[in-house]
Order: C-alpha cells, then structure tokens, then sequence
C-alpha cells in the first residue's frame, strides 16, 4: 500500500484501526485496551500502539475518540496530543457520533450503545442530539459497568447481612472465582487491585448474563431494569432529534450480547433493531476517503463489506 486512508474507533476496551487503498485492500490491527482519554491517563499509548502499526501515513484518518466532544479543556489536550500523533489531515469525533453517522449514514435513526459506558445518539430532521452517557460517577445507566456495580452492591448487601441471601451472592462470587465466606472482603479486594476500576466492574455483566441464562431471578431483574434504562435513552434522543414515534433503531455493544436485554429492549422500542448501514471503522473509511477527495465506487465500498468492516 502506497497511499491510503484510515479509521480508528476508540473504546472502553480496545482500540481498533483499520486501513484501506484505493483498490480496497485493507489492515487492521486491534489493541487490547481501549483509549478514553476521560479515565485512562494513558490513553495515548494504545492510540500510539495502533497507528504505529500503519504501512504509510495516511492522506486522511477519521479518529473516534471516547470522551470526545464533551469537557471542553480535555477536548483541546486531545486534539494537541492527537496533532502530534498524527500530523497529516485527521478528523477527530467522538467514538459513538461516529458509530452513530455510520449506521445511519441518510439520517433517521437511533443507535443505542451499552458497552462499559452508556447513550443514545439519534440522527433526524433536528440534527444529531446525544443522551446518557454522563460516566460511571452519576451515568451510564443501563451500560455494563451499571450492571457490574448493581451486582455487585447487591452481592456485598447480602454477604454482610444487609439483604437476605437469595443464593446469587455465592452465585456471583463463584463464577469470579472469589470466596463468598468472608462478608464481601474478596469482592472489595478484588475491584481495588486495579489501579482502573472500571473495565473490571464492567467485566462483572457477563457473568450476571450467566447467571440470567440460568434463571436467576435477581441477575434477571437486573437485566431488565438494564433494558428499561436504554429505552429511556434512546426515546429521548429520537423525540429531541425529530423522529416521531417511530423510529428504527441499531445496537452496539457488549451488553447487547445479552439475549434477555436485546429481547426487553426489543419488546419496549415495538421493533427488533436493524443492522447498521456500516460499521463505525467502515464509515470512518468512506469519511476518511471523501475529505482524501477519493472517488467512491461500489465496487471500493463492496470490498469493505466482504471484508466484514
């Protein structure tokens, strides 16, 4: 590859940056931690992992960056530590705006994100509007690191006498592989040899889900409120963007892997979500290839989605 675009999608847990030529031809290359500037003070790291892994720089990257677009003086560090980073043409948004205009690249739709954090971003008539998504301190309702910590309050309530034990304290505690025997200590010891607690709070939902497939009915319940507090996001933001009552809508993230809350949130929208347009990676390609002043042809979109991108 001698020239080329690129696109880098930021997460809670991974950094993904993939690349393209003009024939179609693409790379990829995933860092196993994510890059939200807001909670990692090392973000640039897997930024930095990651492009390094490029061929050439690029005539143009399309960066969705976590966090972006929000706290105005961590905005401008960003685009400083990103412009030394990447000093050709660049575009910087936010990781889930970008998703967002990649699903629904003619405008008119809601996509619902739950991964460790939580929101809704809706395109329509009334632009682009945002809910949820106010970090794990007062927000993310209904996001994996919700879910983890809900979990997790209600296991320690009953392994120190607080609640009754219902059964899914010492559920939890043995598929964390942690003793359940000594008030809650384990769990606490636990989150806290993590200098960055959040991904591991997060990573509790899965085994809530688990436990839900096993018919718990706390982890169910759980889940459900989980379903309850994405649809409020995501009606909000469709009504603020101009929607209507209905409104199609996509999904993204690792809660969604969860067949109880895909199939609540289902039931409350009234429709089963659609598949997005283009991934978040692919639409920050075909961003990317526009500002490049690439000529866009089907056969050149087709690859990307052989490609799986």
């Amino acid at each position: 590859m001698t020239d080329l675009v690129a696109s880098l999608e930021g997460g809670g847990t991974k950094t993904d940056l993939v690349w393209a030529d003009a024939a179609g031809h693409l790379g990829h290359v995933r860092v196993a931690r994510g890059c939200n500037p807001q909670d990692d003070p090392h973000w640039l790291v897997q930024v930095r992992a990651a492009l390094n892994a490029l061929p050439v720089a690029p005539r143009h990257i399309v960066l969705g960056i976590p966090g972006y677009a929000e706290v105005p003086d961590l905005d401008r560090r960003v685009r400083r530590d990103l412009a030394t980073l990447c000093p050709g043409p660049h575009t910087i948004l936010n990781d889930v705006a970008l998703a967002c205009q990649s699903a629904f690249p003619e405008g008119g739709g809601v996509l619902v994100l739950a991964g460790t954090g939580s929101m809704a971003m809706a395109v329509g008539p009334q632009g682009l509007h945002r809910t949820g998504g106010w970090g794990d301190a007062y927000g993310d309702e209904g996001s994996a690191h919700w879910i983890g910590r809900q979990a997790l309050s209600l296991a320690s309530q009953m392994l120190d006498g607080r609640l009754p034990g219902t059964g899914f304290e010492r559920a939890l505690c043995a598929r964390l592989g942690l003793p359940a025997q000594d008030g809650g200590f384990a769990l606490m010891g636990w989150v806290q040899a993590e200098a960055n607690p959040r991904p591991i709070v997060a990573s509790a939902a899965a085994h809530v889900d688990a436990l839900a497939d096993e018919h718990n009915p706390d982890a169910q319940r759980i889940l459900t409120r989980a379903a309850l507090h994405l649809h409020r996001h995501a009606a909000a933001a469709a009504t603020h963007a101009g929607l209507g009552a209905d409104w199609p809508w996509s999904l993204a993230g690792s809660v969604f892997r969860s067949r109880l809350v895909t199939q609540r949130m289902t039931a409350l929208v009234g429709r089963p979500a659609q598949d997005p347009a283009h991934s978040a990676l692919t639409g920050g390609l075909i961003m990317a290839a526009r500002a490049a002043h690439w000529p866009i042809s089907t056969d050149w979109l087709a690859r990307l989605r052989r490609a799986g991108r």
